[in-house]
């Protein structure tokens, strides 16, 4: 499967308060970049020091995700200079995938990847980077 990062980062609150605290976006059919062969990434930020436990990626492909072994990579870097930096949390997930329904410009749409993670607290005011491999 070639897969895309297509726009969103959605990051949702603790189970306590599962609320998405930060969306950059729905998906847009302007293509993207290969998570296959490398890390793609997405940065973000917090206005006040925030924890989440969830976190949701539009991806798309190129015809069906039918091929796809089920699983990938996160990363949750730093921020150096604008760029991603050291690693702050990492894992391998299943994710929850869901079809948006929006079309992707080279065929197929734009899927939902929900998965959860150890809880990460965001300082405020803070850039970091989600790595999705």
């Amino acid at each position: 499967m070639r897969s895309l990062i297509v726009a969103a980062l959605l990051l949702a609150g603790t189970a306590t308060n599962a609320a998405v605290v930060y969306d950059n976006g729905a998906p847009n059919s302007l293509g993207g970049n290969e998570t296959v062969a490398w890390v793609q990434s997405e940065d973000f930020s917090f206005a006040n020091t925030t924890s989440f436990d969830t976190v949701g990626v539009y991806l798309a492909s190129l015809g069906s995700i039918s091929d796809w072994d089920g699983g990938f990579q996160y990363y949750l870097f730093g921020d150096s200079a604008g760029t991603p930096g050291a690693v702050l949390a990492s894992g391998t997930v299943v994710p929850t995938v869901s079809d948006s329904g929006t079309a992707w410009c080279c065929g197929g749409n734009a899927y939902l990847f929900e998965f959860g993670i150890s809880s990460f607290s965001a300082v405020g005011g803070t850039t970091y980077h989600l790595g999705i491999h």
